[in-house]
């Protein structure tokens, strides 16, 4: 095995613990070595890629893919009106895919953390884009669904958001997507 870019990555470990504050922890360092610019950063010039399972570099492209289109899209979920956020879109889009979903059932399929989601749907339904109620079969339950302005506001954000997608895919040719849409759904 080879032990150069860890050789490399502790002798910057300890420049930055030379120059950096004592709070400083491993988030800082990362930041700290991104901006060096220079030899002693080896995930930046791909050395310690070489070097990882194939499990974990899918997993490091994979969030890499997820944060890049987030970036990508945030400039354009600021200037909106209606829907402030993918996630928010993620919440309409399930339920309007879905007749009258429970609320548990959105947020497990939009993968939310059940306290993340019930603030999420709360603001929604403030908002006036969805609609909350009791389960006719299990008080228990909430029902969700979408106002008509909630309709609306999901079918203009998915039309502006249209060309993002396709310029953020574009470097893809068509069976190249298909793979990779193939590949994806076995995971």
């Amino acid at each position: 095995m080879k032990y150069d870019a860890l050789i490399t990555l502790i002798t910057a470990w300890e420049r930055f613990e030379n120059e950096a504050p004592e709070s400083a922890d491993l988030t800082e360092f990362g930041r700290w070595l991104a901006r060096q610019g220079s030899d002693e950063a080896p995930f930046r010039r791909g050395v310690a890629y070489e070097q990882l399972p194939p499990e974990v570099l899918l997993n490091i492209l994979l969030y890499r893919l997820d944060r890049r289109w987030e970036l990508l899209t945030k400039p354009f979920f600021a200037a909106a009106t209606q829907v402030s956020s993918l996630t928010e879109l993620r919440i309409l889009a399930c339920v309007a895919d879905k007749d009258q979903p429970k609320k548990h059932e959105v947020v497990a399929d939009v993968l939310l953390e059940n306290a993340t989601g019930a603030v999420l749907i709360r603001r929604l339904v403030e908002r006036g884009l969805m609609t909350e109620h009791p389960d006719p079969k299990d008080r228990r339950a909430l029902r969700l669904g979408l106002t008509e302005a909630g309709r609306l506001a999901l079918e203009d954000t998915r039309r502006q958001l249209w060309p993002l997608l396709r310029e953020f895919f574009a470097p893809l040719s068509t069976e190249e997507k298909n793979t990779l849409l193939e590949l994806l759904k076995r995971l």
